[in-house]
C-alpha cells in the first residue's frame, strides 16, 4: 500500500507541475478562487473554504456542463471518499458510501432540507437525481452528526439548485438525443425584479438502456421527468422567504435474481425478466430568513415536507409498494461579535416526524404503517483569534420517540502558514445513525423477521489534512488522512435452518482508515486538470473487508477551451478497484465474490454557435468497458448523447 500511495502522490505532482507555458499570476489566483468559494453546508452558515477544518468538495455549475454531469451520481465517482455502486444501467438503484460508512450514512440535503427516504431505510436513492436544476454541489465528509442529527457518520451531500442571476426574463431550451433511443427534454424559465424572482425547471430523460443482467439481450429501459418551481420574495429590508417544490417521477426496468425452487442452473444470478417499478420523490419547502440590518444577527425558518411512494411489478404483476414521508421543522439563529478577535454563537432546533407504510399482495403480515418523531438542538461556536486560524466546537442533544437520548460532539480547525500556501485542517466527531422501518418491523415476513430491540449505530471519527498551493497559487493539492470506528452496526443475519434473516447490532466494532489526495491546476489559460485518488481499509466487526468498499478508487479530468473561446472540450476517467460483493449461489462454497476492477472514461464537448445556440455531445463510458458494481449486474454500457440548446 506505501509504495501505491508514493506512486499517487508522485502522478499528483507531476499532474501539478510548472510547464514552460504556465499562466502568469491573475488578480485571484486559483489556489484564491478555491479557497474563497462560499460553502453553506460545513457549519450550516456561509462562509469561505478556507474557514472551517472540514473535509469539503465542491463542484460547481460550471464543472456539471462542461464534464456532461447528467446524473449527480456521476459528479460524486470525481470526489475523494466516495463509492458509487449502481445495480445495473442508467436509472438502477444507485447508493453512495463515503469514507466506508454505509449508505444510510450519508445525509442528502436539498437546499438544505432533508432529502432522505425513510421507506428505504432513511437513504437516498441517487438513481433519479438528475443534475439540470442544480448550481453547486457540497461534499462535507466526516461525521456532521453534531449539527443535523441521525444520518451523517459518513457525510453530508447538499445539492443547491439554481436561482436567477439576472433582472428580466431569460431561460433556454434544451433538446437531445442518443443511441439506445435516448433522448432528452429540457425548460428552463427564469424571472428576476428588484425584490423577487421566479423559476420553473422541466426536464425528461427517456431510454431504451441496456441490459441489467450479465447473460441474454433484453434491454431494461428507464424514464425520468422532474420539476422545479421557486419563489424568492423580499418581503422587508431585513426579512426575505423562499418557496420552492421539487417533484421527481420515474419508472426503471429492471431483472430479477433467480431463487426458483427447485433450483436451476442460474440459481442465486440475475436474469432477463419483466419486472419494474414505478417511484415519485415530492420536496415542498418554505425558508424565511432575517438580518438585521444594523446588528451581525441572522435567523432561519425552515419548513420543509418529504413524500416518496415506490410501486413493484414481478412479471408484469403488481408485487409490492412502500411510501415514506418525513415533515420538518427546523430553525437556526446565529450571532456575531469581534475585538480582537472574532466570535460567532449559533443554536438550531430541528423536528421532524417520519411515517412508513408496507403494502405487499403475497403476505398480509408485511402491511404496516409506523411512524417516529426526533428532535434535536445544537449549539455552535466560531473563534477566530486571527484570519489564519479558525476554530468550529458543536455540541448536540437529540431525542427520539424509540431510542434513548444521544449526545455528539464535533471539533474541527483550520490553520494557515507560510503567506497562506500552506493550511492544515482537521476535525473530530462523535455521530449517530437510527436503524430505519424495515430493520425495525420487517418487510416480507416470510424471509425477513424485523428487529424493534435494535440500538442507533454509533461512530468515533477524526481526520487531518494539509493543503497546499503550487507554482504561483495556480495550483493546489490536499492530502487528508481520516480514521472511523463503528460501535453497535446493524448487520444481517442469516439462520440456514429457517431460512430466515433478521437485523442485529454487531457486538464487535467495525474499522475504516484511509487516505485522500487531490489536485486542481491549470495553464495557459486553456487547460484545467484535477485529479484524486483514495485509499480505503474498511473491516466489520468480523475483521472482513466490508463490501461495496473499493480498496483504491480514482479520477482523472482535463478540460481545454480553445482559443476561439466559444468550444470546451472535457476527458474524465474514473476508476474504481476490485472490491468484495455478496453473491447468492447455493451451489458455491463461497459467500463472497470479488468484482473486477474498471475504467470509465467520459468525454464532453460544448460549442457555443453564438450568443443564442449551443451544442453538445457527451459520450459515457467510451470504451464501452464490461464491469459490475453488484454483483451479477451489467454496468452501464457506451452512451452517446447529442443536443442543441437555445438561450434567450
Amino acid at each position: 500500500m506505501t509504495l501505491f500511495v508514493c506512486r499517487m502522490i508522485g502522478f499528483l505532482l507531476l499532474l501539478i507541475a510548472p510547464l514552460p507555458w504556465a499562466a502568469e499570476k491573475s488578480v485571484l489566483s486559483q489556489a484564491e478562487q478555491i479557497r474563497e468559494e462560499i460553502v453553506v453546508t460545513a457549519d450550516r452558515n456561509t462562509q469561505p473554504l478556507k474557514h472551517t477544518g472540514n473535509s469539503i468538495s465542491v463542484i460547481s455549475k460550471e464543472q456539471i456542463e462542461n464534464r456532461g454531469f447528467d446524473f449527480a451520481s456521476e459528479a460524486m465517482r470525481q470526489i475523494p471518499g466516495l463509492s458509487v455502486n449502481q445495480s445495473g444501467p442508467i436509472g438502477s438503484a444507485t447508493q453512495i458510501r463515503i469514507r466506508g460508512a454505509e449508505a444510510n450514512h450519508t445525509l442528502v440535503l436539498i437546499d438544505g432540507f432533508n432529502a432522505n427516504d425513510p421507506a428505504i431505510g432513511s437513504e437516498f436513492n441517487f438513481a433519479d437525481l438528475t443534475t439540470f436544476d442544480v448550481d453547486q454541489i457540497e461534499v462535507v465528509r466526516g461525521s456532521q452528526t453534531a449539527l443535523y442529527g441521525s444520518d451523517t457518520i459518513g457525510g453530508v451531500i447538499n445539492l443547491i439548485t439554481s436561482t436567477p442571476d439576472k433582472t428580466g426574463f431569460s431561460g433556454k431550451a434544451y433538446v437531445a438525443a442518443g443511441n439506445n433511443q435516448s433522448d432528452l427534454y429540457l425548460l428552463n424559465l427564469n424571472g428576476k425584479g428588484e425584490r423577487h424572482y421566479v423559476l420553473a425547471n422541466f426536464s425528461k430523460y427517456n431510454t431504451n438502456g441496456t441490459n441489467a443482467s450479465l447473460m441474454g439481450s433484453e434491454k431494461d429501459g428507464y424514464e425520468n421527468q422532474t420539476e422545479l418551481l421557486k419563489f424568492g420574495f423580499e418581503l422587508t429590508q431585513e426579512l426575505t422567504a423562499t418557496l420552492q417544490a421539487r417533484r421527481s417521477s420515474n419508472r426503471v426496468e429492471t431483472d430479477p435474481q433467480d431463487f426458483a425452487f427447485p433450483a436451476t442452473e442460474t440459481q442465486g444470478l440475475v436474469i432477463d425478466g419483466d419486472d419494474w417499478s414505478e417511484t415519485s420523490q415530492r420536496y415542498n419547502a418554505l425558508a424565511i430568513s432575517y438580518k438585521n440590518i444594523d446588528r451581525p444577527i441572522t435567523s432561519t425558518l425552515k419548513l420543509g415536507s418529504t413524500r416518496t411512494s415506490s410501486h413493484f411489478y414481478q412479471d408484469n404483476a403488481y408485487a409490492l409498494a412502500n411510501g415514506g414521508a418525513r415533515d420538518s421543522i427546523d430553525w437556526l439563529l446565529s450571532n456575531k461579535w469581534s475585538g480582537d478577535s472574532e466570535h460567532e454563537l449559533s443554536a438550531s432546533f430541528q423536528h421532524e416526524k417520519l411515517k412508513f407504510k408496507n403494502r405487499s399482495t403475497s403476505y398480509l403480515a408485511a402491511n404496516y404503517d409506523e411512524k417516529i418523531r426526533q428532535s434535536g438542538l445544537s449549539v455552535l461556536y466560531k473563534y477566530s483569534p486571527s484570519t489564519n486560524t479558525h476554530m468550529n466546537l458543536s455540541v448536540r442533544h437529540d431525542q427520539n420517540s424509540r431510542f434513548k437520548d444521544e449526545q455528539s460532539f464535533k471539533l474541527s480547525a483550520s490553520h494557515s502558514l507560510n503567506n497562506l500556501n500552506t493550511r492544515f485542517h482537521g476535525s473530530i466527531a462523535t455521530g449517530s445513525t437510527n436503524p430505519g422501518f424495515i430493520e425495525l418491523f420487517g418487510y416480507a415476513p416470510s424471509n425477513f423477521e424485523g428487529n424493534p430491540t435494535l440500538e442507533p449505530e454509533k461512530s468515533l471519527s477524526y481526520d487531518i489534512g494539509l493543503e497546499q498551493s503550487f507554482f504561483n497559487n495556480q495550483a493546489l493539492m490536499d492530502l487528508t488522512v481520516f480514521r472511523a470506528n463503528l460501535k453497535d452496526e446493524i448487520i444481517t443475519i442469516f439462520n440456514p435452518s429457517t431460512f430466515m434473516s433478521t437485523s442485529d447490532n454487531d457486538a464487535q466494532k467495525s474499522t475504516r482508515f484511509g487516505i485522500e489526495l487531490s489536485a486542481q491546476t491549470y495553464f495557459n489559460q486553456n487547460w484545467q486538470l484535477s485529479a484524486s485518488y483514495t485509499y480505503l481499509r474498511s473491516k466489520d466487526g468480523a475483521r472482513l473487508t466490508e463490501v461495496r468498499r473499493p480498496k483504491n478508487t480514482g479520477h482523472l479530468s482535463a478540460s481545454y477551451q480553445f482559443s476561439n473561446e466559444t468550444t470546451k472540450f472535457n476527458v474524465n476517467v474514473s476508476f474504481n478497484g476490485e472490491q468484495q460483493d455478496l453473491e447468492f449461489v447455493a451451489s458455491t462454497p463461497v459467500t463472497r465474490v470479488t468484482l473486477d476492477s474498471y475504467a470509465l472514461v467520459n468525454t464532453s464537448l460544448n460549442h457555443d454557435f453564438n450568443k443564442r445556440f449551443k451544442g453538445t455531445l457527451r459520450i459515457k463510458n467510451l470504451l464501452n468497458d464490461q464491469y459490475s458494481e453488484v454483483f451479477s449486474y451489467r454496468g452501464t454500457g457506451r452512451t452517446v448523447l447529442a443536443g442543441l440548446e437555445y438561450r434567450f
